[in-house]
């Protein structure tokens, strides 16, 4: 966990080498607000001309604890100091970059798991992809032991449609089709009544080869030219009329 904190050092210890890599360690002695005077350290070569007693820093200290022969410790580690709200060392160990403050780190893991969880997640509404960010976000942050699994996605649902059966057709019987003409009922009435054509069923039963009780009912199975030679036996026996 890292923090910046506001440390007055009392005490400087001399340098010393760790390891045979060429690390090493400074230890301090330093006051953080009222609390008591603490141990801190730091690997940072860069800082260590800041590091002097009697001198107030903007530190940003990683606080951890390991456990030694059976005790407990806890390290505090500076990892930057700040001027002027700038900071004065450029890398830290393992070669993290220190040259950005806390909130632009949390920045730099909230876009980058927001970038993650969209290319995890293609076709997912945002609510889902935010939610995804967040478990990535909190997994870096240590807050999730086991990381998120990605989602691929989806395959294509291929529906297997059973091919369309036809409709039997009886050859006898007119094809009922949009492509049949249709007749002005208003027309079709009055010429009737003026006709008294008390026959006109039969007649088309017999014309066209169709069933039906009523002229409504044997006019939609008419085709088109069998509807057209209908309304033409009609006019020409208006004429007679």
């Amino acid at each position: 966990m890292s923090e910046r904190k506001k440390l007055t050092i009392s005490e400087v210890k001399e340098q010393q080498p760790i390891g045979d890599k060429g690390a090493i360690k400074l230890a301090f002695l330093a006051k953080d607000g009222e609390d008591s005077n603490l141990w801190y350290l730091t690997f940072s070569k860069a800082l260590f001309d800041n590091i002097k007693a009697g001198a107030v820093i903007d530190a940003e200290v990683e606080v951890s604890e390991r456990e030694y022969n059976g005790n407990k410790y806890t390290d505090r580690k500076v990892t930057q100091i700040y001027k002027d709200g700038q900071p004065v060392g450029n890398k830290g160990q393992f070669g993290r970059g220190y040259g950005r403050s806390p909130e632009q780190e949390r920045l730099i893991v909230r876009q980058t798991c927001l970038k993650c969880a969209v290319e995890a997640r293609p076709g997912a509404t945002n609510k889902e992809i935010l939610e995804t960010a967040t478990i990535f976000a909190e997994w870096v942050n240590g807050k999730a032991e086991v990381k998120p699994e990605t989602s691929k996605e989806p395959a294509p649902v291929v529906e297997n449609k059973a091919p369309e059966k036809k409709a039997k057709t009886d050859p006898t019987q007119p094809i009922e089709t949009k492509q049949l003409a249709t007749i002005d009922k208003v027309w079709l009435k009055e010429s009737l009544s003026k006709l008294r054509w008390t026959g006109v069923t039969d007649w088309l039963r017999t014309k066209y080869g169709v069933a039906g009780d009523k002229v409504t009912d044997i006019l939609p199975k008419l085709t088109a030219e069998q509807t057209k030679d209908f309304v033409t036996e009609i006019e020409k026996r208006l004429e007679m009329v």
